[in-house]
C-alpha cells in the first residue's frame, strides 16, 4: 500500500515528492482521553524509510505531534526502564552532552551510566 507519512508533510520537517510505501498502519484500540486523540500505528515497508522519519523527531519539539517506538508486550520491563531513565538523558542533554538510550542503558557522552 503506497501512502505518505503525515510526520513528513509537517510544516517543520522535510518535504517528499514521492510517498512512503507502508506495510501497515492502524489507529490505537483504546479509547481517547478528551481532549487527546488516539494513536496510530505505522509498519513502513522499508527500514530505512522508518530510520528517515526518526531521523526528523528533533524537528517536531514544540508541536502538538510526538512519535514513539513500539515495542511488544513482553518487552514492557524494559520500556520502564527506558522511561526511568529519560529524565536523566534530558538533564544530560541539557548540560550540553551527547546522550542516549540504546535498548535499557543510558549512555552519556559514548559511557553507559549505571542505574
Amino acid at each position: 500500500m503506497e501512502n505518505s507519512s503525515f510526520i513528513l508533510h509537517h510544516k517543520t520537517c522535510e518535504c517528499r515528492t514521492k510517498p512512503l510505501p507502508i506495510k501497515r498502519a492502524h489507529r490505537s484500540q483504546s479509547h481517547p482521553v478528551t481532549g487527546k486523540v488516539r494513536y496510530v500505528v505505522v509498519k513502513f515497508a522499508f527500514f530505512m524509510d522508518r530510520e528517515d522519519v526518526r531521523g526528523q523527531w528533533p524537528e517536531l519539539k514544540g508541536s502538538p505531534y510526538n512519535v514513539f517506538e513500539q515495542f511488544p508486550p513482553e518487552i514492557q520491563e524494559i520500556q520502564e526502564k527506558r522511561r526511568r531513565l529519560v529524565p536523566k538523558m534530558k538533564e544530560a542533554k541539557s548540560d550540553g552532552k551527547k546522550a542516549w538510550i540504546a535498548y535499557d542503558t543510558l549512555y552519556i557522552d559514548g559511557r553507559p551510566v549505571s542505574q
